[in-house]
């Protein structure tokens, strides 16, 4: 019997480390689990593919870790039992598409990625037989250069669980399956009773941060401080997005519970959208911050926080 399958599909911050533990567990247990890297030409799949890629963690000393694969074609990847998804959401279709010959009835695809659209999207993009999760990742990781990731936390974690399973219900064969292999790999991952809850509870920290810092170019120390008014508008007109959607929010205070998720950010550090604003890239402004603007309009919801925001990232964009 063959082992496992885990194609990673998008080797930056999260990917690569996460991937990186997965990897390091298959070279150990070849019989036990196979982990390949389907990259984009360049330097960094130039660097991971001759050299291997090189992970750190503070809990983990610095290793190289080298997958079964490392591919830009598709071709070489099948068969396929867990894709896990960690692209930008802007290049979610392009990404896909050419892996859809290749997802099969026995095919999981784990997407990681930011945005409370991305399910849907996956929906109109994959086979119907294809097994959909969804989930989070808990982690400050980057990568540092062309292969080279590099974690700053010491408790990186993965929420993530089938969408097949009724909430609450009994575990799948193939959740099973994962959480064995990747308690063995050194990652903590939890197969929650709702997925889906946990992409909105991170969702909830994470577009507020984005929206405010890629408004304001400030960084989590900036945020907190100078923008806290501005953060705690943000996180009150999301939330009022929730409830008129008919999504539950556990926290009982859910605007304080938000300000502490970013507390624990590294306060000299900014987001990801940020980063990616400050160096003219393609950012994830649509999925972060579009997206809550957008739906609050068609449900007839005021947003002036995010309406705000909004238009002055567009603008800073536009201005380069």
């Amino acid at each position: 019997m063959r082992p496992p399958h885990i194609v990673i599909l998008g080797l930056g911050g999260v990917g690569g480390y996460f991937g990186g533990l997965w990897t390091r567990y298959a070279m150990e247990h070849p019989d036990q689990l196979r982990v390949s890297y389907l990259m984009r030409p360049g330097a960094h799949y130039d660097r991971v593919h001759s050299e291997g890629l090189r992970i750190s963690s503070p809990r983990l000393a610095e290793t190289v870790v080298r997958p079964s694969c490392v591919t830009c074609d598709p071709q070489e990847l099948a068969p396929i039992d867990y894709l896990v998804v960690v692209t930008k959401s802007y290049d979610l279709a392009d990404s896909i598409r050419p892996l859809q010959p290749y997802l099969t009835k026995e095919s999981a695809v784990l997407p990681l990625l930011n945005g409370l659209d991305i399910h849907e999207q996956l929906r109109t993009m994959l086979p119907a037989e294809v097994e959909r999760w969804a989930g989070v990742a808990y982690i400050t990781a980057r990568r540092t250069e062309p292969g080279v990731v590099e974690s700053h936390s010491d408790n990186e974690r993965l929420y993530i669980g089938s969408l097949a399973r009724p909430i609450g219900g009994e575990r799948t064969a193939s959740e099973e399956r994962l959480l064995q292999i990747s308690q063995a790999a050194g990652i903590d991952l939890v197969i929650p009773d709702d997925p889906m809850e946990e992409v909105r509870k991170k969702y909830l920290m994470l577009s507020n941060s984005a929206a405010a810092t890629g408004y304001y170019d400030c960084n989590v120390e900036g945020l907190l401080g100078a923008h806290r008014a501005f953060v705690i508008g943000l996180t009150e007109e999301l939330c009022q997005l929730y409830r008129a959607k008919g999504w539950g929010i556990s926290d009982a205070d859910p605007v304080a519970s938000a300000l502490r998720r970013i507390e624990r950010m590294p306060p000299a550090t900014t987001t990801s959208m940020n980063s990616d604003l400050r160096n003219h890239h393609q950012s994830e402004v649509e999925s972060l911050v579009g997206y809550v603007v957008r739906e609050s309009r068609r449900l007839g919801l005021s947003a002036p926080h995010y309406e705000e925001a909004y238009a002055g990232i567009l603008q800073r964009i536009a201005q380069h």
